[in-house]
């Protein structure tokens, strides 16, 4: 029987947490953050572009409310 949409996603969905999950592993595994610091301060050219794409996907756009700054 062919998996429909909502499954494929779902499935879709348990392997990307996997992966997280694996990749988070691996980083305590490797020595955590304080070999996450000791990477960055040899590396900031490196470190820094990687930190502000993780930071951007963890934001929300802030919106503005309508007529908040109404002068009159």
């Amino acid at each position: 029987m062919k998996a429909t949409t909502k499954e494929r996603q779902l499935e879709n969905k348990n392997r990307f947490l996997a992966l997280k999950e694996s990749f988070l592993d691996a980083f305590e595994a490797s020595g955590g953050t304080d070999s996450l610091a000791e990477w960055a301060k040899k590396n900031p050219d490196k470190f820094y572009p990687v930190m502000v794409r993780i930071l951007l996907k963890e934001t929300q756009p802030f919106k503005i409310p309508t007529g908040f700054m109404h002068m009159s």
